[in-house]
């Protein structure tokens, strides 16, 4: 049932849904008992940050207590 009403997500990324689509199939009235957007959930795994520290916690210490 689920598919009937969103076949033109079929043809998008995850990354290219938005609230607005899933808000267009619950204010149409195709989906009914939910509160929530069936694209709010999802959630795209964040990149990691690939730069180091400039400064370790020890030396942000040591810079901090010489500088008081």
């Amino acid at each position: 049932m689920l598919r009937r009403y969103t076949k033109v997500w079929l043809d998008k990324r995850i990354g290219e849904l938005n609230r607005g689509d899933g808000r267009r199939v619950i204010d149409e009235g195709l989906i009914t008992g939910i509160r929530t957007s069936p694209v709010h959930g999802p959630e795209l795994p964040k990149p990691e940050s690939k730069m180091k520290p400039i400064l370790t916690q020890d030396e942000i210490k040591l810079l901090m207590f010489e500088a008081y």
